[in-house]
């Protein structure tokens, strides 16, 4: 049976342990970009560097899922840029689904717009993905269960 041991580390002490378990296994630092739920936080390892998330900034912790793809995170953080971006439009909380629903669709059209073009532009495209994930993300923390 495996033995489990609970130790408080640092930020400098989670790096040496990681980049210790990775060059024990012919890799660096460097050659990693993941994230991983500690019980307490995340740890995201990108460009070399360990960050320590706790769950107490994340909000909802992460506790089903073991290790994050970095295009997920990207992508969280894109939807959080432009949830910050339109804040001044208040909480969605109070807000309707068939009003949810005409902006993700609304959304949703603009993309495929854009879509079509020969010139597309891949800010636009990015923005509007993380505009439909984020009415898709209201639409679930209203009317869902279990986020």
């Amino acid at each position: 049976m495996k033995e489990t041991l609970s130790v408080e580390l640092n930020r400098n002490e989670i790096e040496e342990a990681i980049a210790q378990y990775l060059s024990e296994r012919g890799y660096e630092m460097k050659d990693v970009d993941f994230a991983f739920n500690t019980g307490n936080g995340m740890v995201k390892i990108t460009s070399g560097k360990a960050t320590v998330v706790k769950n107490e900034v994340l909000n909802n912790p992460i506790e089903s899922v073991s290790i994050v793809r970095n295009v997920v995170w990207q992508f969280a953080k894109a939807m959080e840029s432009q949830l910050r971006v339109n804040e001044h439009k208040g909480n969605w909380e109070e807000s309707h689904h068939e009003y949810l629903i005409e902006q993700l669709l609304k959304n949703l059209n603009c993309l495929g717009k854009e879509l079509c073009k020969a010139d597309k532009d891949k800010i636009e495209i990015s923005i509007r993905s993380a505009n439909i994930a984020n009415f898709a993300m209201m639409i679930a923390d209203n009317y869902g269960e279990g986020i």
